[in-house]
């Protein structure tokens, strides 16, 4: 009888050990997106009363929840977004972890600074807007007053408008992460950006005054943190620490 002989062990493909990696992640952050959503929907009478500030700020005593169910997906809401917002961190750093080996060494650097860019400009954006932005608005919005017409807001419409603004004001904040992209890609030489810079300062006061109420002290609260930061990311990339 001839001996059999033993059979070579099975390689795993390489694409199949990324999408296992992938895999993982993703779990990862969905198990932990869970926990904290179960968190904060024990607190989430206190997070909706924190969300409601600058309501009562512009002088708005009660909010309405129409419907039978509207409070209740207001606390799913306020729960999940809170869930996400805890949770970022942690997201972009496994896509930082799973990107990082394909990468070469001259890239690691200016990717990995911007990743740990993102979080705080993010937060920062939205901050502004809680604080600032959103008052002003408010106050603008329900200054408009009719007789026998009376604004109370609902509530499933002041979660919509309040969560956009943030998150438009927080996106808007990354945008010296968008042009660092743009130049070390090459699809627009560092010189033209700064070439372009009062076209940049236009748009820059175009786009804010389509977020906040018609009034100049809103606009520029806006606007010039956001031009200063163009500033600084143009000065950063010039002294190669970018």
């Amino acid at each position: 009888m001839m001996n059999e002989q033993p059979s070579s062990p099975t390689v795993t493909p390489e694409w199949a050990l990324h999408l296992m990696d992938l895999r993982g992640r993703v779990l990862r952050c969905v198990l932990l997106f869970l926990v904290f959503f179960a968190v904060f929907y024990f607190l989430k009478e206190k997070l909706l009363a924190f969300l409601v500030i600058p309501l009562t700020q512009a002088g708005v005593e009660n909010v309405l929840a129409l419907g039978v169910t509207e409070l209740f997906f207001a606390y799913i809401r306020v729960a999940g977004w809170a869930a996400f917002l805890l949770m970022l961190p942690v997201f972009f750093l496994e896509v930082w972890l799973f990107i990082r080996p394909g990468l070469f060494a001259s890239e690691r650097a200016w990717v990995g600074s911007c990743l740990l860019a993102v979080i705080p400009l993010f937060y920062a954006g939205m901050a502004l807007a809680y604080s600032s932005i959103l008052p002003l608005a408010l106050d603008f919005f329900i200054g408009f007053q009719q007789q026998g017409v009376l604004a109370l807001p609902a509530l499933g419409a002041y979660l919509d408008f309040m969560l956009l603004m943030m998150l438009v004001c927080g996106i808007a904040f990354n945008l010296p992460l968008f042009l660092i992209l743009l130049v070390r890609v090459g699809v627009v030489p560092l010189e033209k950006l700064v070439a372009a810079r009062r076209w940049v300062l236009v748009a820059i006061l175009l786009g804010a005054a389509m977020l906040t109420p018609p009034d100049p002290f809103s606009l520029f609260l806006l606007a010039i943190p956001l031009y200063g930061l163009f500033e600084i990311t143009i000065l950063l990339m010039r002294w190669k620490w970018l």
